[in-house]
């Protein structure tokens, strides 16, 4: 009996985890649009600021096809009802940005206000879905559904914000 208690309860935490729930998202105007981050005038930026920014939209472009690949994958799992295999796509999800963020870095050489906000903007976004991520994973282990709830949140928001700062670039 104690078994299929505890299997109900791996498959709850993972309906949990897959679905999520509606009641702690955030209908909260995404920071880029607020910051008018959209509207960079690439003719007003030095030559190393161009490359900088070329390589701040190929890491947001990383960063939502692995958010992408990796919402699927789950999908996946969560029509097989697959915890271990969703944990570990959201361990390679984290460990794909985490090696976004390791290439980030604070470059002093931008003068443009506007390219340093996105630059802040990109970094915390990342941040934010792999601290998302780490709350999820400790809240499934530690069988804590409120740290795991506050994990899908918050990864939601940053997934939300990676998608806008996508389409600033590619849509």
């Amino acid at each position: 009996m104690a078994g299929n208690s505890r299997i109900l309860l791996i498959i709850s935490l993972l309906a949990f985890i897959l679905i999520g729930c509606n009641n702690g998202e955030a209908a909260i105007k995404s920071e880029t649009e607020k910051n008018g981050l959209s509207e960079i005038n690439e003719s007003q930026l030095t030559a190393s600021e161009k490359a900088i920014l070329g390589s701040m939209k190929q890491m947001i472009k990383m960063a939502n096809q692995i958010v992408k690949e990796s919402d699927s994958i789950i999908k996946e799992a969560q029509s097989s009802d697959d915890l271990e295999g969703a944990l570990d796509i959201m361990n390679i999800s984290k460990e794909e940005v985490n090696k976004l963020l390791l290439e980030f870095k604070s470059d002093s050489k931008i003068n443009n206000n506007d390219l340093s906000n996105l630059q802040k903007e990109i970094k915390k976004s990342l941040e934010n879905y792999t601290l998302g991520i780490q709350q999820q994973e400790a809240g499934i282990k530690e069988g804590d559904g409120i740290k795991n709830q506050k994990g899908y949140v918050l990864t939601e928001e940053a997934k939300k914000e990676i998608r806008n700062l996508n389409s600033i670039f590619f849509d």
